[in-house]
């Protein structure tokens, strides 16, 4: 079990009129579990900031009722919170005749054991001894074609359907498949959570430097 966690957040509005990301870190009191959240409104549908802010309160409300994500099992919980962020978007965006919809990533850690789950393409990247170990797979159209080989990676951000999304929380419809991965974590091993706005202008290479950084 993990002495303690060490972890470090930030926002930047970058070149656009409104904050549409937001998050949420929240540790235990007994400091052996630790949630954390990121969404990100998507821009191109009225209230994205309302519907990242949907994401956020959920998983605040489902941390506060699982008494701090012992109530549930790991897995119950992240979905729980997913169902209930759509669920805030939904009756909000009814209430002001709009459609709010946004991209997620949660993770949620407990006795060593790293579980998360995304929607759309903001990501999780799990780092060891300073290297890439795995990131979350985007659920967009540009991550389909490196996927078909048609594309290399290190032109995702700059690609003309950069943003061109196939799953996200929001709209119509509620979620219909819910993964959640499961990872063993080491100590010492680094998790970075960002929306598009950090990894499309920040290489790999510069992660893993920061992240080794004190």
């Amino acid at each position: 079990m993990f002495s303690k966690f060490i972890y470090e957040s930030k926002k930047h509005i970058g070149d656009r009129n409104e904050q549409q990301d937001d998050l949420i870190i929240l540790e235990s009191k007994d400091k052996k579990r630790i949630l954390l959240v990121l969404a990100d409104g998507m821009g191109g549908h009225r209230g994205g900031k309302q519907a990242s802010r949907s994401v956020i309160l959920a998983a605040k409300d489902v941390w506060q009722q699982s008494a701090e994500g012992t109530r549930y099992s790991p897995e119950g919980m992240l979905e729980f919170t997913i169902t209930l962020a759509f669920k805030k978007m939904k009756a909000n965006g009814e209430q002001a005749n709009i459609s709010p919809r946004s991209t997620c990533v949660i993770l949620f850690i407990k006795d060593d054991i790293a579980y998360y789950c995304h929607f759309g393409d903001s990501r999780l990247y799990h780092f060891r001894k300073g290297q890439l170990l795995r990131r979350t797979k985007d659920h967009s159209v540009v991550q389909m074609l490196i996927d078909m080989g048609q594309l290399a990676e290190k032109d995702m951000g700059t690609h003309e359907d950069q943003g061109r999304l196939l799953k996200w929380i929001g709209g119509e419809k509620a979620p219909q498949e819910i993964v959640v991965e499961i990872a063993e974590i080491r100590k010492r091993d680094h998790f970075l959570l960002c929306s598009d706005g950090l990894w499309e202008y920040v290489k790999l290479a510069e992660m893993e430097r920061l992240l080794q950084s004190k």
